[in-house]
């Protein structure tokens, strides 16, 4: 829901900046169309790309295939990033690197001859 929320305002900021370009309209006059709060319109991100780990989560994730992102944390830390599991999966999510479940093979249980004859 968080996300959505978001996204929203990111769009209604971009709505905003388009009317104020396009049709030479003040930022207060856009904001008043669009029923949008000053802080909302006016927000920039804080958050750190993180490219340099980004980057090495993908290297990892590509040599070793069968890795998740729990396991390329525990690698990570090894290595002596200080990382937590929820930055790691987040990056691993926007990376698009998401591990594909096995399918799960049934194996037929082999009975030997001495085991079926069993009382």
């Amino acid at each position: 829901m968080a996300s959505q929320k978001s996204s929203n305002a990111l769009a209604e900021r971009a709505d905003g900046t388009y009317l104020c370009q396009q049709y030479g309209v003040s930022t207060r006059g856009s904001r008043r169309t669009l029923r949008l709060n000053r802080p909302t319109h006016q927000y920039q991100r804080h958050r750190d790309p993180c490219t340099a780990l980004r980057e090495w989560v993908r290297e990892l994730s590509q040599t070793r295939v069968r890795y998740g992102y729990r396991k390329i944390t525990v690698f990570l830390k090894r290595e002596g990033y200080a990382v937590d599991r929820k930055l790691v999966y987040r990056l691993y999510r926007e990376e698009g690197l998401t591990l594909h479940p096995r399918s799960l093979q049934r194996r037929k249980a082999v009975v030997t001859r001495r085991e079926a004859n069993r009382w």
